[in-house]
Order: C-alpha cells, then sequence, then structure tokens
C-alpha cells in the first residue's frame, strides 16, 4: 500500500523483448553523460549486390573511409537470419561511430557521396544512421 492506495498487479503483464523502458534508457544516458561520453552513432546498411565488380570498388573505398573517420565494422557481410517479419536481408554493414553526429558527418562527406553513388550503380541499398544508447 501507498500513499496513494493499493496498486493493483497485473499478472503475467510482459513488454515486447525490443521494448526498452524509458527508465533503463535514462540510466544509460546518464552513465554516459557522467563518463562525459556521447552515444554512439551507427550507420547500418543492406544491400543487395547487383553489379559485383562495380560494388568492389565501393567496399574498397568504403574501407578506406571508415578507416580515416575512426568508424568501427562491427557487421560486414556474412550470414543473416530472419527471426521475424518478411524482409529479406542481403548483404548487411554495421559500421559504429563515436557520436550519431559523427556517423551523420560521415554520409554527408563529399568523400561518402562519391562512393554512395557507385553504390547505387551497383546495388539496392537501404542505409540508414542510428543514435545508440
Amino acid at each position: 500500500m501507498t500513499a496513494f492506495g493499493t496498486i493493483p498487479e497485473i499478472p503475467n503483464r510482459r513488454y515486447p523483448e525490443t521494448f526498452v523502458h524509458p527508465h533503463d534508457l535514462r540510466i544509460a544516458q546518464d552513465r554516459n553523460q557522467k563518463r562525459g561520453a556521447e552515444m554512439a552513432g551507427y550507420l547500418i546498411a543492406d544491400q543487395e549486390v547487383t553489379d559485383e565488380g562495380l560494388f568492389a570498388e565501393f567496399t574498397s573505398g568504403m574501407l578506406q573511409l571508415a578507416e580515416a573517420r575512426n568508424g568501427k565494422y562491427l557487421v560486414r557481410g556474412g550470414a543473416a537470419e530472419i527471426v521475424a517479419g518478411d524482409r529479406t536481408p542481403h548483404r548487411v554493414v554495421i559500421i559504429e561511430f563515436e557520436s550519431y553526429e559523427q556517423a551523420r558527418a560521415f554520409v554527408n562527406s563529399p568523400e561518402y557521396q562519391r562512393l554512395a553513388d557507385i553504390r547505387s550503380r551497383s546495388s539496392i541499398a537501404n542505409t540508414i544512421v542510428v543514435e545508440g544508447v
């Protein structure tokens, strides 16, 4: 019993596995702020290659550019499996940057835009930038 009365329990109430409670997110943000750290930023791409030769030029340039901009590859192709939904992954890539702002600066740079042109001619791609916790 609280000062406001009895709080009823809801039996078997579960949140989806991907649900992040706002309190947990706040704790992560507070921890990062106390350390003076910014939240990481991620470039996530799913690419269906249509021209292997041209795409090789894109990947070579991306490796060099990501390294020059302190990007760290976390995922670079490899096996992918659908566990829910009907989206078919192809070649999934995740690059981590020290901050969301750095990830955005990376995709907005003239060097990346030149590579993105090559990518668009050699694959069908979905690319996003997201902020981590």
